[in-house]
């Protein structure tokens, strides 16, 4: 049995979107030859609100290592708020005592946040062992290079350029959670062989939804009231290029009250977490676009992400989901595999290239109707509104059957064995080209 250290600042009880990376992967990476342990900080330094339920989820058998940091309440004065940054001290230290005393044999370290990155390099050159990093979203983002140049998000953006490639130097291997954040990055980086690049998404839990049904919860309060109305739900990010997808919904809606005025006082489009901060209550999203177009009267938008069960518990109390996507084609499917676990209706907007299309189109009860730069969004507008109200004039419903088989492959279990199978590679790869030395010195 090999031994990985998986750095992920944030594991639970945090309820930052990153934990899950982690949680999910850690959990079956025995089945396949490598056991982890978990570096993450401690709990008590951490900015946002905790979930302890959600550390619940966590086999027994995952081993956790929790570092200090120094309070945000010290650094913010001087402007760093950033986990990695207040932990990198502690982090370095941990992980070469674990090497130095454990024997490790493969680093591994997701971002965001990016600065986590810089741990590789050192611990690589210092402990001789393979160093991967893993890319859940883009450290040098698009959305960066649009903010001032002098605003705090356009110097962290600059310092990112800096630094990115020095981390990349030193990495054995690179993963992503899609083809376009790994196109991405090799497109800042073009001397980087294709060989070096795994493509992985976070992967499905059924296990996730095993125990909300051991442990049932009542309607969620954030919905309102649970009347006779059709609760139609998107639950997640509004994306920053999901304007047109949202747009068209919208004006569906206004054209199905047009028709159907009756039948439209039955709908309810919930959008519940679009703001990504679970302190975002006042980061409105949609409804100021759905007062623009005069659609308010079927909107509730909730905009502080909810904790991870509570946000699993909206989806499977829900009547029916909705999976918005942008005009963005290597959007990754990854944000798909809860809604289809959760066994609801489901309707799907998305760009034509994006991989939902090819995986929830097989499943029973989904709708996707796609768009590309020939037919925008905004094209779909009659056959979106045909499709709502198609809906409202079913019956609820129990659940549908079951979409496991639908996701054998981005299942957990084997998105873990495909991790397994690139540390097995890098490591015997690493080990061929280094194998005269292998002591950790500090």
């Amino acid at each position: 049995m090999r031994r990985v250290a998986i750095v992920s600042h944030y594991f639970p009880p945090s309820t930052m979107a990153g934990v899950h990376r982690a949680r999910i992967m850690s959990a079956h990476l025995h089945r396949f030859g490598w056991e982890p342990t978990i570096f993450c900080v401690d709990e008590r330094y951490h900015e946002q609100s905790l979930d302890p339920e959600l550390a619940k989820l966590v086999p027994g058998h995952v081993k956790v290592c929790k570092v200090a940091a120094l309070p945000a309440a010290w650094t913010r004065r001087v402007g760093i708020g950033d986990i990695a940054l207040r932990s990198h001290r502690a982090m370095h230290a941990a992980l070469l005592h674990y090497f130095q005393e454990e024997g490790g044999d493969l680093l591994f370290v997701t971002v965001l946040p990016g600065y986590g990155a810089l741990l590789g390099p050192a611990i690589r050159r210092h402990c001789h062992v393979p160093f991967v990093l893993d890319y859940q979203d883009p450290w040098v983002s698009n959305w960066g290079a649009s903010q001032s140049r002098w605003s705090k998000a356009g110097l962290s953006y600059r310092l990112a350029v800096r630094l990115e490639p020095r981390a990349l130097a030193h990495t054995d291997h690179v993963t992503g959670v899609s083809v376009g954040t790994c196109e991405e990055i090799r497109a800042r980086h073009p001397r980087m062989p294709p060989e070096d690049f795994s493509v992985l998404p976070i992967g499905a839990e059924p296990a996730d939804f095993d125990y909300l049904r051991r442990h049932p919860r009542p309607w969620p309060a954030i919905l309102g009231p649970r009347d006779q109305q059709m609760h139609l739900t998107q639950v997640g990010t509004l994306l920053p290029r999901a304007g047109g997808t949202l747009r068209a919904l919208l004006t569906a809606l206004a054209e199905l009250r047009t028709r159907h005025p009756s039948l439209v006082r039955r709908l309810r489009v919930n959008f519940v977490g679009t703001s990504n901060r679970p302190d975002g209550v006042r980061d409105l999203k949609v409804l100021p676009v759905a007062r623009e177009m005069g659609v308010a009267e079927f909107v509730t938008e909730v905009p502080q992400r909810l904790h991870y069960l509570e946000a699993l518990n909206v989806l499977v109390q829900s009547d029916g989901l909705l999976a918005l996507g942008s005009d963005e084609p290597h959007y990754t499917a990854s944000r798909i595999f809860p809604k289809l676990l959760a066994r609801r209706p489901l309707l799907a907007l998305y760009h034509t290239a994006s991989s939902v299309c090819s995986i929830a189109a097989r499943a029973e009860g989904v709708v996707v109707i796609t768009h590309d730069h020939t037919r925008p969004p905004q094209s779909r507008v009659g056959q979106i509104a045909d499709l709502l109200g198609q809906w409202l004039q079913r019956r609820r419903g129990t659940d549908l059957p079951a979409r496991d088989t639908l996701l054998t492959e981005h299942l957990s279990e084997n998105i873990a064995r495909g991790f397994a199978a690139v540390f097995d590679r890098v490591h015997a790869r690493f080990h061929k080209r280094h194998s005269h030395d292998r002591s950790c010195v500090p």
